[in-house]
């Protein structure tokens, strides 16, 4: 499925910063059903390395909601893990 530069940007924008969970849920959903599994890595991995211990533990839930891990992402889940 072709999903355009604009549309990939508007979810991962919806997946950080809408106000009600379902629709961040739904968001990232949609961006890995279209095959944009890069696009939540990177910015998972964005997150997590975020000086914002808020930002970080964000990050972590939405990790834990995914239920996939890559080593890089496991690395830095592990370097966190305190926050």
């Amino acid at each position: 499925m072709y999903c355009g530069k604009d549309l990939v940007r508007r979810l991962e924008v919806l997946m950080w910063s809408d106000w009600h969970a379902d629709v961040r849920s739904a968001a990232t959903q949609a961006l890995a059903g279209a095959g944009q599994g890069l696009v939540i890595h990177d910015s998972l991995l964005d997150r997590m390395t975020n000086s914002s211990q808020i930002v970080r533990r964000d990050a972590v839930r939405r990790l834990g909601q995914l239920g996939q891990l890559t080593i890089t992402l496991e690395i830095e889940f592990v370097l966190r893990r305190n926050d």
